[in-house]
């Protein structure tokens, strides 16, 4: 599939900050990439040239196969929803949906016929004649991607759109945000720095750290196989445990802790004995049972209980290893094998995992 907007080498600096450091990225039509990563990490600044409201130092843009490096923004086939919405306070929520339109002196019959078409996509009919602020933020989210819907770009530019929306209808809309891109075969390249929000929404995942892109791949690619320790630990929860390599034995590495725990990992990349590493567990993959899984794969350390946390769907424990370096343990309150909450501080326990959920990587 052709590369409705690829980046080559992109650089951009402010003064002495390197924002982008030679992104290279290629998008297909109808796709939803997501640039994600920490605040300061790019990502913004990527969307901004891509948008054309930045310019590139060095490095080629292209969209629908046309290099626009020095094409201004009303003239690159993009359109941008901010996270403000900033729709226009004195317009109608139909005449600012049509508002494009209008710019490009399509007949006024058209556009009342799309505006009705787009209201409709995104649930907002009966609000056609609605001011801005008699809309919800929900309400007004969806006006401005109507707005920059209607003029059936090649691409559609997202930057932390959902952010100012609360929890419950941040999630609904995602939900609508993905159905109407799957509807429209529009490509969307979203930004965020919430991970959760990255993994609902996309078909790939662009993590940005420092300017550069560290890891591209799939929801699936970037949660179960990270890169490196970065990406491990902005990308879901992970219990790091700093240690040096013990033993390699067939295609099993041990890892021995600082306080003298023995931890067991598939061999996925190269190491050698001796060597610092860290060993990354998902809070999910660890259970409190006895020993190892039926198949034999499992490992177990010992350690001893601190606290649980309970916040309704999950609990959250709390173990100390020998060394004192605390582990979480993560699950629905009735997965676990014993009464956690018979639990006390101090108490002996076994911190069983299968040993292919663990990861090793290189200690920074």
């Amino acid at each position: 599939m052709d590369a409705v907007v690829s980046l080559a080498g992109v650089t951009k600096a402010f003064g002495r900050i390197r924002a982008v450091a030679g992104v290279t990225l290629s998008i297909a039509e109808g796709e939803f990439v997501t640039l994600l990563g920490p605040s300061g990490c790019g990502k913004t600044t990527t969307l901004r040239l891509i948008s054309g409201f930045e310019t590139a130092d060095a490095g080629d843009i292209f969209i629908a196969g046309r290099r626009v490096n020095d094409v201004p923004p009303y003239r690159r086939d993009v359109n941008t929803v901010f996270q403000s919405y900033a729709l226009f306070p004195h317009l109608s929520v139909a005449e600012n949906v049509g508002y494009g339109l209008s710019v490009k002196g399509v007949a006024r019959a058209a556009i009342r016929g799309k505006v009705a078409e787009f209201l409709a996509r995104v649930g907002l009919t009966d609000k056609a004649k609605a001011m801005p602020r008699q809309l919800s933020g929900g309400q007004m989210q969806r006006v401005a991607l109507a707005r920059a819907l209607i003029n059936e770009p090649k691409v559609l530019l997202l930057d932390e759109p959902l952010s100012a929306l609360d929890a419950k209808l941040r999630q609904s809309m995602q939900i609508e945000l993905k159905h109407m891109q799957r509807n429209l075969g529009i490509a969307f390249i979203y930004v965020t720095h919430d991970q959760e929000e990255a993994m609902v929404l996309s078909d790939r995942i662009a993590v940005m750290n420092e300017g550069r892109i560290v890891q591209l791949g799939t929801p699936e690619d970037i949660f179960e196989r990270p890169g490196d320790v970065f990406v491990a630990a902005f990308v879901g929860d992970n219990n790091f445990v700093p240690g040096t390599v013990a033993r390699i034995d067939g295609s099993t590495v041990e890892i021995v802790d600082f306080g003298g725990t023995v931890w067991k990992a598939p061999l996925t990349r190269p190491v050698a004995v001796g060597r610092p590493v860290v060993l990354a567990l998902r809070p999910q993959a660890i259970s409190l049972d006895a020993g190892s899984d039926s198949n034999g794969r499992g490992h177990r350390v010992a350690a001893t209980f601190r606290e649980t946390i309970y916040v309704g769907t999950t609990v959250r424990i709390t173990v100390a290893l020998p060394g004192g370096h605390l582990v979480e343990v993560q699950g629905a309150p009735a997965g676990f094998r014993i009464d956690y909450r018979a639990l006390r501080p101090g108490d002996p326990v076994a911190v069983g995992y299968p040993t292919e959920a663990a990861l090793v990587f290189d200690r920074p």
